[in-house]
This record gives structure tokens, C-alpha cells and sequence, in this order.
């Protein structure tokens, strides 16, 4: 009646994709983000940075992995937005 409706969390939306068998794994890397990649120097500076891994049913040996543009696997700068993502890839595998 006011604009609002029911949804579930992202945690009830992740066991619903477990019980179909599509299990999703945050998984998070410490990332230069200035420096050349190359090289070690005082200067260089890091980030944590997120990205999914996907199992569907008992396919370990293949993890869906989102690639970017440049084809490596794409790192998200906060897990929710990498929570989110990994959520719809792991809805439009059902």
C-alpha cells in the first residue's frame, strides 16, 4: 500500500542458491592500487578488493569466476557490491 514490499536478505538469498546447489565464495585480495606493478617501493599502496567464486552442484574443478573488460577476474572495492553481483550470476545459473 505505501511502496514497500517484503524481500529476503542477502544472507536467505544465498541459502536458497546453496539448497539448488550453486554455492558462492567472497573471496578478497590485497591489490596495489598505486606503483608499478613490477616493482616494490615505500611509496606503493594497497587495497583489499573482493571477487566471486562459483560452484555449481559438485563442480569444483570449474569456479565461474566475472571476468572484466581486460579479461582478468574483476575485483569489486566492497563485498556487498561483490555480494550482489555473485547473488544475480548465481540466480541466472538456476
Amino acid at each position: 500500500p505505501n511502496g514497500y514490499c517484503s524481500a529476503p536478505s542477502l544472507i536467505e538469498t544465498l541459502d536458497y542458491l546453496e539448497k539448488k546447489g550453486v554455492h558462492i565464495e567472497i573471496r578478497m585480495q590485497h591489490c596495489k592500487t598505486k606503483g608499478d606493478p613490477y616493482e616494490i617501493a615505500d611509496d606503493d599502496e594497497y587495497q583489499w578488493k573482493w571477487y566471486y567464486a562459483i560452484c555449481k552442484g559438485d563442480d569444483i574443478k570449474n569456479p565461474i569466476l566475472e571476468e572484466g573488460d581486460n579479461g582478468y577476474v574483476l575485483m569489486h572495492p566492497d563485498m556487498v557490491s561483490c555480494l550482489r553481483a555473485a547473488i544475480r550470476k548465481g540466480v541466472e545459473l538456476l
